[in-house]
């Protein structure tokens, strides 16, 4: 079928296949734009004299901005089609997870399938075959139904299909079945007459799915799926999901009342109940996956920031370094799950009931505190807390010097050991903390502070604390591993030459571990440096791995090991499962969520990649790497009316990153728009004169101008400078004009020779 034409469209891809017929993209060659033909099996085939054209037009007039439009239905050499409007995007069925949706997207989608619905309820539409499969979520996370009013149109007696989620249509006594088993309502089991009211049916067995990531309705057969819709109630939703809210449960049942008179009796009506809750819970990071969902033998914590109720208020860092290193040694607990600073620090300044930031971060205990200090006289107090009924399982204050910081660390640490031991079940261990002196340690918690913020003016200030640490105590293996991260930081985001910066993280990470080699992130530090700038692979995942052992809680060591290691040699599922286990350790954290997202543009999965961004975006609009990646995204499925503005929103906000200006510029040239792509390779090429820029950057510029030869030469200097972006060379959508070039072929080859080729 593909490059066959049928009218005035050419077929270039199949879509896919379903119980109606095959679904194929095709070219509008009069009004140049793609269409969706679904090519109808034979049994399919509407016909004329069936009433077809009052259908039609009842279904191709409905206009609404979640319902796939319907341009015509074509006939041409024996083959009928209806021709459809492309959604690019994934269907609901491949969006819902197994352990459903984000309340944020459950009411959001919801809400817009509600109003799809009244639009056709409207216009005297029922759509009779609303499923999973019929919902296409489209690339701006916008709801497209499929198929409104086709199913009334290709109504036809067939033997039932094998698969309950594929389109059933046979005849029973009582009269015509058409829809999916799983989803159908009593009265379509029945093959008795339907109304909008069946719709509803539907759509509350797709609710259903969206919150628990289970059917409502499934049985070995679609005959014992009928039966189970006829007969049968569904397992409520809050006993699948304790932490669906009530008032869901409640939408979902009346939704799926065998009844229809007990039902919703319109969608308007349940769209008004959708919105409500859509907007109860709009918070992004709101999850249905209840703690009680962990394995039993894990239980989670989240260590909030301690305030600083100090009277200069001046005391931030301080109060920060002591939540951290309290989470840090809780971390090293076997059975116990603690949420990353990233994630738990998102609360800093938020005044929210404990239970909810409990529910959003997935933790079944929260420890929460506050610092006063006067002088030289400290008080902190800290409050371990429950989530599920928000009482305090401990408490406790104490008044010392700042002397006894490091005991009150350990008296805090034990004390919720102790207490998670009786409480939850976790193994007891002693966390005791590394000494040294007060000056040295104060110094270690401001650099913290600085390279927590990423930015090269924070990592630069945390580069001067972690040296001032070290000049008061020069054995200070944290402040040598601070160093470390930090130079690894200001190498990889191209603020510093790696040449000037990568020697001096490995010396740094190597002083570390001679001081201590129990210090995992100056394992992790190594790893990356081995990856990024020396290329030994092998010595790059050994400490990694080190550093895991050391401490299984370390997000950012699973998070480098996947970008750093992993994707470089092209193992990209095994990317994606690593930096998945560390949102799930940091569930908040941006630069975790924006990176699986690269990893699925690296996997030229650009639907998936804007999905996962979509559901991050509004947690920091400030953060640049979302529009960045979305633009990347964008721009490898051509759609330049959403990569070209999302790259230049990421332009503002990143003030001129050298990363994001090459993939504008790319971007650009592939649009065709070569002058602006030829300034934005002119800004790079004068930018490289003042400062440090990478040279793949401008070679990925050249690469989308088609100018190889150019290309090439910046991309082997990019190799003699072991810049950080280029070890992505195998996998980067930025090089595929190049691939077939034997002078690429090359370059690939000096990365992965190893360790040999360090110079």
């Amino acid at each position: 079928m593909l490059g066959r034409k049928l009218g005035h469209y050419t077929v270039v891809e199949k879509l896919g296949e379903g119980g109606m017929g095959v679904v194929y993209k095709a070219a509008d060659t009069r009004l140049g734009r793609f269409v969706a033909l679904k090519v109808l099996r034979p049994e399919r085939a509407l016909g004329e004299a069936r009433g077809l054209p009052q259908e039609a037009r009842a279904a191709s007039a409905l206009n609404h901005p979640n319902i796939v439009t319907i341009y015509d239905i074509l006939r041409d050499g024996g083959v009928e089609c209806i021709v459809m409007e492309h959604v690019s995007g994934k269907t609901l069925d491949q969006v819902i997870g197994s352990g459903g949706l984000l309340l944020r997207q459950v009411f959001k989608y919801a809400v817009e399938i509600a109003d799809a619905l009244a639009c056709a309820q409207t216009a005297g539409v029922v759509h009779r075959d609303l499923k999973p499969g019929n919902i296409m979520i489209s690339e701006r996370g916008s709801v497209k139904i499929l198929d409104f009013g086709l199913a009334k149109l290709t109504e036809k007696l067939l033997a039932p299909d094998t698969q309950a989620t594929q389109t059933l249509t046979a005849r029973t006594q009582k009269g015509t079945i058409l829809g999916t088993p799983s989803y159908m309502s009593p009265e379509q089991a029945e093959g008795r007459a339907v109304d909008a009211r069946s719709d509803i049916f539907s759509f509350g067995a797709v609710l259903y799915e969206m919150l628990t990531g289970c059917r409502a309705f499934q049985g070995p057969s679609p005959i014992s799926t009928l039966a189970a819709v006829l007969r049968e109630e569904p397992v409520p939703v809050r006993q699948l999901v304790p932490d669906i809210p009530q008032e869901a449960a409640r939408v979902v049942g009346r939704c799926l009342k065998k009844d229809p008179g007990h039902r919703y009796q319109n969608a308007s009506e349940l769209k008004l109940e959708l919105e409500e809750l859509l907007s109860a819970y709009s918070s992004p990071a709101r999850s249905v996956v209840p703690e009680s969902a962990l394995p039993s033998q894990v239980r989670a914590i989240a260590v909030l920031p301690f305030v600083d109720l100090s009277p200069g208020k001046d005391q931030e860092y301080f109060c920060d370094g002591i939540a951290e290193e309290i989470l840090n040694r809780l971390a090293r607990l076997e059975g116990l799950r603690v949420v990353s600073r990233t994630s738990a620090f998102r609360f800093k300044g938020r005044a929210e009931d404990v239970r909810d930031i409990g529910r959003q971060l997935r933790v079944s205990t929260v420890l929460e505190g506050s610092v006063r200090k006067a002088g030289n006289r400290l008080r902190v107090s800290a409050e371990l807390i429950s989530v599920s009924d928000g009482y305090h399982l401990w408490s406790e204050r104490y008044d010392r010097t700042m002397d006894d910081v490091f005991t009150i660390q350990d008296e805090i640490s034990q004390a919720i050991v102790n207490t998670l031991q009786l409480k939850l079940g976790v193994q007891r261990a002693a966390v005791a903390a590394r000494r040294t002196s007060l000056p040295a340690y104060s110094h270690y918690l401001k650099g913290r502070h600085c390279w927590n913020q990423r930015t090269e003016e924070a990592l630069r200030r945390g580069l001067e604390h972690f040296q001032k640490a070290i000049d008061e105590d020069p054995c200070h293996a944290p402040a040598y591993a601070g160093l470390a991260d930090c130079f690894v930081m200001l190498g990889m985001q191209g603020f510093l030459p790696p040449s000037e910066c990568m020697p001096r993280a490995k010396t740094a990470a190597q002083r570390a571990l001679e001081i201590d080699p129990t210090v995992a992130e100056a394992h992790a530090s190594l790893g990356s440096v081995r990856a990024i700038y020396d290329w030994d692979w092998a010595g790059a995942r050994s400490a990694f791995e080190r550093a895991f052992e050391l401490n299984p809680g370390y997000a950012t060591a699973l998070h480098w090991s996947a970008f750093f290691c992993h994707v470089p040699n092209g193992h990209l599922e095994a990317a994606l499962t690593q930096i998945r286990k560390a949102q799930d350790l940091d569930p908040l954290s941006l630069p975790i969520a924006a990176d699986i997202a690269m990893v699925l543009v690296f996997q030229r999965e650009y639907a998936q990649a804007i999905a996962q961004l979509a559901s991050v975006r509004d947690l920091d609009p400030a953060f640049y790497r979302i529009p960045w990646y979305l633009g990347r995204s964008h721009t490898g499925l051509r759609n330049w009316d959403q990569a070209l503005p999302n790259l230049l929103e990421a332009r503002a906000l990143s003030r001129g990153d050298a990363r994001v200006e090459a993939a504008l510029g790319h971007a650009y040239a592939l649009a065709g728009q070569r002058a602006e792509a030829r300034e934005v390779l002119n800004g790079l090429i004068a930018s490289s004169t003042r400062r440090y820029v990478e040279p793949a950057n401008i070679a990925a510029v050249y690469a989308g101008l088609e100018q190889p030869d150019c290309a090439l030469e910046w991309l082997e200097k990019a190799l003699e400078h072991r810049s950080g972006w280029h070890i992505f060379l195998r996998v980067d959508p930025f090089w595929d004009t190049l691939r077939a070039d034997p002078r690429f072929t090359a370059c690939l080859k000096r990365l992965e020779s190893g360790r040999s080729a360090v110079p």
